[in-house]
């Protein structure tokens, strides 16, 4: 199970911050059972259990946008 909550931030909301929970119950396990007419075979594998992830995003899309728009509408004739 995972868990993600952000925020948005400027006034744009150009920048946001989301944080991140993976394996929230801790159920990940990784373990695979095979059974057959001659042998039963069990494996267990080392997975990554619960663990945060941080995440900063900028959107340089918009950025200075509005000043290009400003000067556009100076020099229109």
């Amino acid at each position: 199970m995972e868990y993600y909550a952000g925020s948005g931030f400027f006034s744009n909301r150009q920048g946001s911050l989301e944080f991140t929970v993976f394996d929230l119950l801790n159920q990940n396990a990784n373990v695979q059972r095979v059974i057959s007419k001659t042998y039963i075979q069990d494996t267990r594998n080392s997975v990554l259990h619960r663990y945060f992830m941080v995440k900063f995003v900028y959107d340089l899309r918009e950025a200075g946008q509005k000043q290009k728009r400003e000067e556009k509408q100076r020099y229109f004739f």
